[in-house]
């Protein structure tokens, strides 16, 4: 996953620099393959997202993680809802593709509301990891 980070500080105010995100983000068990600079203020990161991160493989799931990792507050994208949609709501999803040699292939996939969606929005839980850390002390809060 490349993560272009100008881009990234449209979601998190990060006090960083990228190599600096780059090594945080390598303490917290992502493969950095490689720091591209292209400018003073931007630069390029390669991660390698294994399998049981999915939720990493957009700029939308970096730019949380490394919200978390900073304390800093994630923002929405101006424009759009990141939340629970139905097609009805938001209807056909497109895409085009500006230059076919440099993007000769796309493809991408939307994620479904579960259970443990539901219970974020319904107790107001920030953090999905919550529920898979085995803690009873985090689920006794919630009524039955």
């Amino acid at each position: 996953m490349r993560l272009l980070v100008s881009w990234l500080r449209d979601f998190v105010d990060v006090p960083a620099s990228a190599a600096e995100i780059a090594a945080a983000l390598s303490l917290r068990g992502f493969e950095v393959a490689s720091v591209d600079t292209l400018s003073d203020d931007d630069a390029v990161i390669d991660f390698e997202i294994t399998a049981n991160r999915p939720d990493c493989l957009s700029l939308v799931g970096l730019s949380r993680e490394i919200a978390t990792r900073y304390g800093t507050r994630h923002k929405a994208p101006v424009g759009r809802h990141l939340g629970a949609a139905s097609p009805s709501t938001i209807g056909p999803l497109t895409v085009t593709v500006e230059d076919p040699a440099r993007c000769p292939r796309y493809t991408g996939f939307a994620f479904g509301v579960g259970i443990e969606r539901l219970a974020l929005l319904k107790w107001g839980i920030e953090d999905i990891r919550l529920f898979y850390e085995n803690d009873l002390r985090f689920l006794e809060q919630f009524p039955q």
